[in-house]
């Protein structure tokens, strides 16, 4: 009976930890790709500072999320988003459009790729 119990409250618990995982690294996407959105804007319309101030904002916030998403996805996708959104901060400190704009879609593609595997549904079931 001890053991029994002891079983069902590590299950519970690793439920609840895949759970909370799979929300945070959830919101931590839709907010890379909204932020994402926000610098394309900004670097088609030439603000190269504004977009520089955000590209910081989406390193802070990967960089808070890290312990948590690093131990719930592959590290090879977690380092994708943090090595792009650094070579972003490079690009639209030194306002290159071209290099700055490949960036933002290739972090975004990248957040939105790890949307599509992590979110529940049959498809990811099966």
């Amino acid at each position: 009976m001890k053991n029994t119990l002891i079983t069902i409250i590590i299950f519970s618990s690793l439920v609840c930890f895949v759970y909370y995982a799979n929300y945070t690294l959830l919101n931590l996407c839709e907010d890379v790709v909204t932020i994402c959105d926000d610098i394309e804007i900004l670097i088609n319309d030439g603000d190269f500072n504004e977009a520089y101030e955000n590209s910081i904002i989406l390193i802070d916030l990967i960089e808070k999320n890290s312990l948590l998403a690093s131990v719930y996805i592959d590290h090879n996708d977690f380092d994708n988003l943090q090595d792009e959104s650094l070579q972003l901060s490079i690009y639209t400190s030194c306002s290159d459009t071209t290099e700055s704009l490949i960036s933002v879609g290739t972090l975004k593609n990248a957040a939105l790729n790890l949307i599509g595997l992590h979110k529940t549904n049959i498809k990811n079931i099966f």
